[in-house]
């Protein structure tokens, strides 16, 4: 459909999937730009526009601890070198506050989609401790 509506360009922040290589490949074969907007690392060749893990997962954890909050919850994603990235600076975070780090916050599911967050988020308000949530 986009081939067909000669689009000047692609914009898109999809997972690492076959449909997305295939995707990456009928655009550049075409001479279609795209750029992956916080998408994955894994296409050296095409252009991205990518956040801040660091900065933004330590910002978000010490802007909860800093207003008082201290089971600050973080639902994390397996395998996945971004949730990663996202779940070692919320835990910087706590070092250096000196605030200590509730474990049991910190939950992990197999994927970003909304159906694992439902899940995980599920796990913790089913839990008898309520959380302030910062996502990964």
């Amino acid at each position: 459909m986009l081939l067909e509506h000669r689009v000047a360009g692609v914009i898109h922040s999809l997972p690492s999937t076959d449909a997305l290589f295939n995707l990456v490949e009928i655009f550049q074969n075409t001479h279609i730009p795209i750029v992956a907007a916080s998408g994955s690392r894994r296409f050296p060749e095409v252009d991205m526009v990518m956040a801040d893990d660091v900065q933004g997962a330590r910002d978000a954890a010490r802007f909860l601890i800093e207003l008082g909050h201290s089971r600050i919850a973080l639902l994390a994603v397996k395998n996945s070198a971004t949730s990663k990235r996202r779940t070692q600076r919320y835990r910087e975070a706590f070092r250096q506050t000196r605030c200590k780090l509730h474990e049991e916050c910190v939950v992990e599911g197999p994927g970003f989609s909304e159906d694992s967050g439902y899940t995980l988020m599920k796990v913790l308000l089913d839990s008898s401790t309520s959380y302030k949530v910062a996502r990964a």
